[in-house]
């Protein structure tokens, strides 16, 4: 039975992460950043990318902005608490594909801000990334889980 928890856990946050890349190309497409905003300057890139960080999700930088920051976030304690259960469980393949999953959702996640604070196009390449793998990982985990029977 947890095995069909820790599969429905994963199928929750790959419809987070489906969210995410919708709200990321809107992002992409139709908002512009400001060229000043709280985290553009400092030379501390834990500080920088806090403000930056509570900038995003306050709304200041518009909906779309703000709603994906937080989805950022809850994907983050989403994907490392999946990895968590399974390294608690014992359970290999979830224990391997959630780790995975979470510290690629992790990179995203610090690449994510770092798009904020320099706006440089290459910490947006990163983030895609990450997702894909994030992605890829969570996918290849639900089918190794549906294929194997249940212990």
């Amino acid at each position: 039975m947890q095995k069909d928890k820790l599969n429905r856990q994963a199928i929750g946050i790959l419809a987070g992460y489906l969210l995410q890349f919708i709200a990321g190309i809107i992002l992409n497409l139709f908002v512009t950043l400001p060229n000043s905003h709280p985290g553009d300057s400092g030379d501390n890139y834990f500080a920088r990318s806090w403000h930056s960080l509570v900038w995003s999700m306050s709304g200041s930088g518009g909906w779309t902005l703000s709603f994906h920051a937080i989805l950022a976030l809850l994907l983050v304690l989403g994907s490392s608490s999946l990895a968590a259960i399974a390294i608690m469980k014992k359970d290999k393949s979830w224990r391997i594909a959630g780790s995975i999953a979470a510290l690629l959702t992790i990179g995203a996640f610090f690449n994510g801000m770092s798009f904020i604070d320099f706006n440089k196009d290459v910490s947006s390449l990163i983030m895609a990334v990450c997702w894909v793998g994030a992605v890829s990982s969570l996918v290849i985990g639900l089918l190794i889980s549906v294929a194997k029977p249940s212990t």
